[in-house]
């Protein structure tokens, strides 16, 4: 919790305690409601704050880049050709497996996603 918004709470608290004092003990009752309340509050913001801090810093959002797929596809024609020429079926079977494989990686991964700019963000 920043300094400011330490000091802003504390600040509410004795200003609730001061008029406490000055109403009388016949509104106790109400007194403690509205410190609950407050703390309450203040808790479940501390909570939220939190959670998205961890969300985002231990699992940044994966995003596939599509445009790998239609370049894979595009490249992936005279790959093929190349690798026919030079490994038969193999080479073919090899080539493919690669494309696959980056595809996957990248899909499972967030290849290409730009964390840098999440991070800005926060």
């Amino acid at each position: 919790m920043a300094r400011d918004d330490r000091d802003a709470f504390g600040r509410d608290l004795e200003a609730a305690l001061q008029a406490r004092e000055s109403v009388g003990s016949e509104y106790d009752d109400a007194f403690v409601d509205a410190i609950v309340e407050r703390i309450d509050t203040e808790v479940a913001r501390r909570v939220d704050a939190e959670v998205r801090r961890r969300h985002w810093t231990r699992r940044p959002p994966r995003g596939y880049p599509v445009s790998l797929a239609y370049v894979s596809i595009a490249l992936g024609i005279p790959i093929t050709g190349i690798a026919g020429a030079t490994g038969d079926v193999e080479g073919i079977i090899a080539a493919w497996g690669g494309i696959a494989a980056l595809n996957l990686l990248a899909a499972t991964r967030g290849l290409g996603h730009d964390r840098d700019r999440d991070r800005r963000a926060r």
